[in-house]
């Protein structure tokens, strides 16, 4: 634990880079795009009884969100998508608090023209081959053949992302195998396309078609104001001989239109419409009002609380008083260390691999783009669990996302979520 804390403290080491008119402004690193596997370098995943602190990467950030808003203002977006420009190769977040831009070209010209919308001494640059926009380009036009594909590439096709620290689109397999990979080239083949190992992602989807009987604990209401609920609690959908079937509860939300009614938000695939949710002693909470699980950016779910008079839905993270959930959500860049809480696995944490991933569910029948892939631990009942950041000088833990679920292949290590300001806008909600 003191190398860990240590090691958080170099974030703080941070050296001024020289003029950009020089080749210094690049890491002596190229980029290397014949990869097969996603970066191992970040891969490190820590199971934490303690929230980690993402400071050091706080400014960076804020540049790289400065810089990107910037950038799609200057630029024409294509079919309502954001588009970037020829030099620009993505960006990446690094450990240590720098900020490290891809140019493609011109090296001199794209510097200055990143140097002329954002400028700091967080910043460096590294050379690459392709522009963001050729790798989205590629993408998308890569899953507009998915419809083309054998039975045996679609179900072997789990996701399909882009490393922006690796300058690469990623196709995420079942099985990664040579043969399989060969086959897959076989039907499209491009230099910027790498391969990695996933499986099928595991939402250890707990809807039964049978609903419990609805009782209330009244020998605990006798003891008890409310029953407090918020991020991270239980989610309890039923019992299956015996044992119990559930999610987690990400963040307490209320409708914008309508009734405007306040409850909780879960994964898509824990509740279905019309099926009642309880807290983790199986007291009723409320019936889920809105669910999202067919094509989208988002996979999730709305429950209201029908029982508001039993209920205190807090923006406690776990039950902690001292562990806040902010209103503010948050898009962090690729590379940033976030912090998540489970019904499962509890508190634990890793670093962003990709913040494209578009995402084939188990049975290839919906497709959810704009997820998120972090190097993190997760277990069958995390699905819809609380993804954040900390940053500790202000005591502030920004809601980031929604667990989806976990890659098979990749043990339980990591993690997919849904953007919160997509569910919100997916849901018609709104923190608070």
């Amino acid at each position: 634990m003191k190398k860990f804390i240590f090691y958080f403290c170099l974030c703080w080491g941070v050296i001024t880079i020289v003029g950009c008119n020089k080749d210094d402004d690049f890491d002596s690193s190229d980029n290397d795009t014949d990869v097969t596997a996603i970066d191992e370098s970040q891969n490190q995943s820590y199971v934490l009884l303690q929230e980690v602190p993402s400071d050091c990467q706080e400014e960076a950030n804020e540049i790289n969100a400065s810089l990107l808003a910037k950038i799609k203002v200057a630029t024409r977006s294509v079919d309502g998508e954001d588009s970037y420009p020829d030099y620009y190769g993505g960006s990446f977040i690094e450990k240590d608090g720098f900020l490290t831009i891809s140019i493609k070209g011109d090296s001199v010209s794209g510097v200055n023209r990143i140097k002329s919308l954002v400028n700091s001494s967080l910043l460096k640059f590294k050379r690459c081959v392709y522009s963001l926009q050729e790798l989205k380009n590629i993408k998308s036009h890569l899953y507009s053949k998915y419809a083309e594909m054998s039975t045996s590439l679609k179900s072997n096709l789990t996701a399909i992302g882009i490393s922006q620290k690796n300058n690469a689109v990623v196709v995420y397999l079942a099985d990664c195998s040579q043969s399989r990979i060969k086959e897959f080239k076989n039907f499209y083949d491009n230099p910027a396309v790498v391969f990695t190992n996933m499986g099928k992602i595991n939402t250890d989807n707990p809807c039964l078609s049978t609903q419990l009987v609805n009782t209330r604990s009244y020998t605990t209401l006798a003891t008890i104001s409310k029953f407090p609920i918020g991020a991270g609690d239980t989610c309890l959908i039923s019992m299956s001989d015996d044992k119990p079937i559930y999610g987690t509860f990400a963040f307490r939300a209320q409708e914008t239109s309508g009734q405007k009614r306040c409850g909780l938000v879960t994964a898509g695939h824990v509740v279905s419409v019309g099926q009642y949710c309880y807290d983790k002693d199986f007291n009723p909470f409320g019936i889920c009002s809105s669910r999202i699980v067919s094509t989208g950016n988002a996979e999730a779910s709305f429950i209201p609380c029908g029982y508001l008079d039993e209920f205190n839905i807090n923006n406690y993270i776990g039950g902690s008083s001292s562990s806040v959930l902010s209103t503010t959500t948050n898009k962090p860049g690729e590379g940033t260390y976030v912090n998540k809480y489970g019904a499962t696995t509890k508190r634990t944490g890793g670093y962003i691999q990709d913040i494209d991933c578009t995402v084939l569910s188990g049975d290839k029948t919906a497709t959810f783009s704009d997820m998120t892939l972090v190097k993190c631990t997760a277990d069958g009942g995390d699905s819809g669990g609380i993804v954040y950041t900390y940053i500790s000088k202000y005591n502030t833990r920004l809601t980031v996302g929604v667990v989806y679920g976990y890659p098979e292949k990749m043990g339980k290590n990591y993690l997919i979520y849904s953007k919160a300001d997509n569910v919100l806008k997916a849901l018609n909600l709104k923190r608070y």
